[in-house]
Order: C-alpha cells, then structure tokens, then sequence
C-alpha cells in the first residue's frame, strides 16, 4: 500500500509540473486565473486600464464565459464612470460577445449601458437602438425600473440633440410604463423631463402644465425639487410674475443648502441677483452678492464668467461706475482666453479619438492573436486530457480504497457502540428484574401481614362463647385498620403501574389548597390514626393554585400517611403551605425517630433504592414515596427531606404558581370538597 501511495504522489507530482509548463506557455504576462482574482484586479486603483484591458485579452479563453461577461459589465461601467468612453464601449463589446445568449438580465444591462456610452462618443444613430434593446429585454423580465429609465435616458439625450419629436416619443413610452405601474416615482421623473424640455423650447405654458402635474409631496427627491422649484422661478420670470418667481428662486436655494451643494447654492443666489436687478430690488440683490462672496467655493471658467459679468453689473447698478468697468475688462480678457483653451482642448480631444481609435484596431488585432493561440493549445490540450484522465483514474482507485478502509473503520465502531448499548441494556434488565423481584417480594409480605392478622383476628373472635359490645368494636376497628392499609397499598400499586405505563392523565385545574388538604387529611384520621396523633394546619385559606387534584391528594395521603406511620401516641403531625415568589412549597412535619443525613441523601437518587436495601422496607414498599416524586416533578416542582434522629422529619416539596383568579374561591373551594 506505502509503494502504490509512493508511485501515485511520483505520478500526481509529474503531471502537475507538466500541467504547469503547459499553462506558463499561454503568455508571458501575468495570467489571472479566476473571475475573483479578475475582479481584484479591476477594483485596484494602482493597475492602469490599458492593463486590465490587455490582461482580459489574454486570458479571455481561459475564464468562464458568463462569469466573465458579469465582470466586464462592470468594468465597463468603471470606465465610463471615468470618462474612458472608447474603452469602456470595446470593454461592453467583449462582454456581448461572452455572453449566454438566454440570460435577458445582463443583456438588458449591457445595452443600456452600450445606449449610455454612444450617447457620448458621437454615435448617436445608435443611441435609439441601445436603449429601445434594452428597454425590450427589460419587458420580458417585466422589470418596470428598467423599461421606463431605458426610454427616458434615450429622450434626454435626443431632447440635447434638439430632436424633440424622438424625445417626446420616448417620454410617451416611459410615462405609459409608469401609469400602468401606478409608480408615482417614475410618474414624476416623466414629467419633469417633459418640463425641462419644453422649457429648452421656450415653450413656458407647456413646460408650466407638466411641472403642475408633479407630485411635491410624493417620491420626489429633494434634489430634483430644487431643480423643479428653480425652473418655476424661471417660466414666472419670463411671465412677468416676479413675486411667484422670487419664492420658487428662495425654495430652491433653502433645498440646496440643506443638501450641501454649494455649487448649486451659488448658481441659484446668482440667478436671485440677475432676478433682483431686473426687478429694481438693487439692495436685496447686494445683500445676496455679500451671501455669495461668503461662500468658498471652486468655480469653473463658465460659472467665473456668469459671475464676474453679474457682479460687474451690480457695481454698476449701484453708482460704482470704476469698479464696474473694471469688471468688464476682467470678463472681456477671460472670455478672450478662454476661447483660445477651448480651441486647443478641441484639438487634443480629435488627437485622443485617433489615439482611442488606433487602440481599438490594436485590440481587433489582439483578437485575432488570441483565436490563433486558442488553436495551437488545442493539440497542448489533448496531451492534458489524456494525462488528466489518467490522473482521474489514479484518484478514483485511491478514493474507492480510502472509502472501503474508512467503511470497515466505520462498521467495527457501529459493533462497538451495538456491544456497548447491549450490554448497558442487559445492566437496566438485570437492576429492573432485582427491583421488580424485590418489590413483589415485599409486597407480598406487607399484603400477607395485614390480611393475615385479620384473618386470624377474626378466627380468634369466632371462637370466643360470647361477645361483648367492646369486642365487636375492637374487631371493626382492627379491621378497619387492616383494611385500610391493604387498600392504600393496592391503590399505591396500581397508580405506580399505570404511572409507569403513561396512563396517568395530567390535568392542572385551579384549585384551593386548604379544603383538598384538610379533607384529605381527615379521611386518613377516620381510618388509621390509631395514635391518636394531632394535626395542626398552616394554610393560606384563600389560595389556589393549577394543580392536578387526584395528584395532589395522593400525594398528602402518602406523605400524611408515613407521618402517622412514624408518629409516636399523642404527637404532632403539622402541615405548612407556603407561598415563595414564583412557587408553593408545602412541609408535612412529624416527630418520629428521624433519619440520618446518609438516608436523607439517597432516598431520592433512585427509584431502586425505595425497595432494595432500604430500612424503609421494613414497613412498606416505598410505592408511596416513588409516586409522590414523580407527581411533584409532573407539576414541575421538587420534593426534599429535612430530618433529624430523634427529632422528627419534614419532608418537603414545591410546586410552580400560576396565575389564578380568586373572585370565585367559594366556587372552587365547594368543586375541591366534591
């Protein structure tokens, strides 16, 4: 077996190095191996694009087609979340071509976003047909989110490109979607884009109706209601409503400062200073310019400009005639310079594109480069196969002989622990058969002893000439005894052995303590208290607890009845209730000979030990005992014994208190008597 192990490792060893050699001759570069390690990749910032691009190149036949696809998607949204629209559209090309064709979800994905990419690098003949494949695929995965922000990022973009009839049509479709949707949401993102819209085409009546139509109070952001107040505050303008126009401007705002943006902020305040000249408020828009100076904020050369014009003409409006001019002359010469930047960006953009270009022919050439590759590890990949199906087979024998060995280990652990059940259950069997051995023996015993001596009472009597009245009432008397002895044994038995066998109905009714108790105390005076013995009760009388009555009596019987057993003539037999928080704790105390700390100890650890080896024995069975455990541990309580030789014993016992109505205690006082 160590040669066959030795031989197999030998094997295992040369074909994983060959299995190596073979993968190191895919590239040169760094290979990634798993769609994990890919992503890794993707989300480290150090590693440039122009990497991730050609390591996914590289190893595009090596990774799982689907999951790869899932990957590219979102490398192609970190692209074009960094502005990288050319790569960003090869990347979204790659990930359709690794795509299954049935999975409808990351096809919608990709062509929204394939929609979002052409809508920036000027193909904007296909940015009708990106987004409506999307918005189609969305249909079959009834995924309305996706439907109407489909049609509504296509109508923004035709709606840029001044082609407004596309625009509204594509509006059209995504507010259909909506209303069928009942999505107030996307309802109110309908009719903002046709608000702004129409107010692009100074159509202010129009662009006025759909902005109404927008429900403030309902799934609205609070960004898109500052846009939505600051439009207001422009169509009022235009209708020469300049107080409406003022509130909408000083909503807008007062939304833009609780969201933080500064900018926005900074527009809308400078948009309030332009309202405020044209209005002739010139000291409100004074206090405004202050408010604006107050704010640090980064300006673009645009908004530089807005802002240097607006202040140039407030120094104006107001007498400051120098500093006005001054103004001008600043905004003429950035205006100048500006121009100039702007012609040079428009000369590096054309250069990127051709540089963009070029990459995407090099990447068309990797392309083919790589099928190339795919071919010639074709012939690479039989010699894998073959050798990986011999390893195959290698790691099945040794799995079948692992799994045989480890079964055989298995089996003699099951026999074990058989041997073991077995013999503890011969142990149980054997400790059962001693117990029912001794009990029936002591049984027998103490039924003979009673019978017997009333059997031969009456034989004595029978043969006496004559009776006297004091005769006849011994006999009963000691009859009455006997007989009432032999039944509480029999009774004792018979509720052990139904009991044992589960037939003993546990049912807790509420239940008043101190008759149930006192009758059956009573009832054991009649019969056997020979002694003369006295009892003195310490019972709440109008406490009640769910208990099971029959149970309950049982129990006192027995505990009550091995009192008196134990008594000596004229004692006290003394029986306490008490309540302790959550529970009931009873003690019937007596002042009999007592017990010795050993016996108190055992007397409850096993049910043998009250008919094996005890001196309990020698006057009962124990029966009592076993049934008075076991039905204070049915109701959830415990049963102890506190006992001292020569003084007496107290045995105890709890039992959990439930809540109980006590306005009917008469009630239940007169059922417990029944």
């Amino acid at each position: 077996m160590k040669a066959v192990k030795f031989i197999f490792i030998n094997i295992l060893s040369g074909c994983f190095f060959i299995f190596l050699s073979g993968i190191s001759n895919i590239n040169n570069t760094e290979a990634i191996q798993s769609v994990e390690s890919l992503k890794e990749i993707i989300n480290d910032s150090n590693i440039s694009c122009d990497s991730i691009s050609n390591w996914i190149l590289v190893c595009n036949g090596e990774l799982d087609r689907d999951e790869l696809a899932t990957c590219l998607v979102e490398y192609g949204k970190k692209l074009y979340n960094d502005a990288c629209f050319y790569k960003a559209d090869s990347i979204f090309n790659i990930a359709l071509n690794n795509l299954i064709d049935d999975d409808l979800q990351k096809l919608a994905s990709i062509y929204f976003w394939k929609g979002k990419v052409a809508s920036k690098i000027d193909k904007s003949e296909s940015v009708l047909d990106f987004f409506n494949s999307a918005a189609n695929y969305y249909k079959r995965l009834e995924n309305c989110k996706g439907i109407v922000f489909s049609y509504l990022e296509s109508g923004i973009f035709f709606s840029k490109q001044k082609n407004y009839t596309v625009a509204y049509m594509q509006f059209d479709n995504a507010l259909s979607f909506a209303l069928a949707e009942n999505n107030q949401l996307f309802i109110n993102l309908c009719y903002l884009n046709y608000g702004h819209c129409k107010l692009e085409q100074f159509k202010y009546n129009e662009a006025l109706k759909y902005y109404n139509k927008v429900d403030v109070e309902k799934a609205i952001s609070k960004k898109s209601l500052a846009i939505l107040y600051n439009n207001l505050s422009h169509i009022y303008i235009k209708k020469n409503n300049y107080k409406i126009a003022e509130h909408y401007l000083i909503q807008s705002i007062k939304i833009k400062e609780s969201l933080g943006d500064v900018y926005g902020v900074f527009h809308s305040k400078l948009n309030l200073i332009n309202f405020y000249i044209k209005s002739g408020k010139i000291q409100k828009a004074e206090l405004i310019g202050k408010e604006i100076g107050e704010l640090k904020v980064k300006l673009s050369n645009d908004q530089k400009l807005d802002s240097i014009y607006t202040f140039a003409e407030l120094r104006l409006k107001t007498g400051h005639t120098n500093d006005g001019i001054k103004l001008l002359n600043r905004f003429y010469q950035l205006k100048d310079s500006l121009s100039n930047i702007t012609f040079s960006d428009k000369l590096i953009d054309m250069q990127k594109s051709f540089e963009l270009k070029e990459k995407d022919q090099e990447i068309a050439l990797l392309h083919k480069e790589d099928a190339l590759n795919q071919a010639r590890l074709k012939t690479k990949n039989v010699l894998i196969a073959v050798i990986g199906s011999f390893l195959l087979i290698l790691i099945l024998v040794g799995y079948l002989i692992n799994r045989q060995r480890k079964e055989l280990a298995q089996s003699r652990r099951r026999l074990l622990r058989q041997k073991e059940d077995i013999t503890g259950m011969n142990e149980q069997l054997r400790v059962s058969n001693l117990a029912k051995d001794r009990i029936l023996s002591v049984i027998g015993h103490d039924l003979r002893g009673p019978v017997g001596g009333l059997k031969e009472l009456i034989e004595l009597y029978m043969e006496l000439p004559e009776y006297e009245p004091n005769d006849i009432k011994n006999l009963l008397k000691a009859a009455r005894e006997s007989s009432t002895s032999t039944y509480h044994l029999l009774e004792n038995l018979l509720s052990w052995a139904n009991s044992q066998r589960g037939d003993i109905v546990f049912n807790p009714v509420a239940t008043p303590l101190a008759p149930l108790i006192k009758q059956s105390v009573q009832l054991l005076d009649r019969s056997i208290n020979v002694r003369n013995v006295r009892f003195e009760y310490d019972i709440p009388k109008a406490l009640v607890i769910q208990v099971d009555m029959n149970m309950l009596r049982t129990i006192i019987r027995n505990l009550v009845s091995n009192a008196l057993k134990y008594s000596p003539d004229n004692g006290l037999i003394k029986i306490m209730v008490i309540e302790d928080g959550k529970q009931v704790k009873f003690c019937i105390c007596d002042e009999g000979k007592g017990m010795t700390a050993d016996e108190t100890k055992s007397i409850f650890k096993k049910k043998e030990t009250y008919f094996i080896g005890s001196e309990l024995t020698a006057k009962g069975t124990g029966l009592g005992l076993i049934l008075c455990k076991e039905f204070v541990e049915r109701h959830g309580g415990v049963i102890w014994i506190n006992s001292k030789e020569g003084v007496g014993t107290q045995v105890w016992f709890s039992i959990p208190q439930k809540g109980v109505s006590t306005t009917k205690v008469n009630e239940l006082q007169s059922s417990a008597a029944q």
